[in-house]
């Protein structure tokens, strides 16, 4: 069974809020950049569906990478399409 990667970071809610919808296209896009399929250990971890309630600052999904440069690749990826995850108040 494939090991998480080291390297995490949560990309969470900027207020309280519904979950509308997921664009798993861009969610997908932000797993490559991490490094998967090919990094086994990399990849997102999803922590809502849509139809959940959030709290402000809690984690939509993480981004889990076995490289520094690959998270920050991933990262910079979700802060350009921060609606990957759709919230409406």
């Amino acid at each position: 069974e494939p090991v998480p990667g080291h390297h995490r970071l949560d990309v969470t809610a900027p207020a309280a809020a519904r979950v509308r919808a997921i664009d798993n296209r861009r969610l997908a896009t932000v797993a490559r950049l991490a490094g998967a399929p090919a990094a086994k250990g990399a990849g997102v971890d999803l922590a809502v569906k849509v139809g959940d309630a959030v709290d402000v600052g809690q984690p939509l999904f993480t981004i889990v990478a076995e490289t520094p440069g690959e998270l920050r690749y991933a990262e910079a990826y979700a802060r350009r399409n921060s609606d990957i995850i759709e919230l409406e108040q």
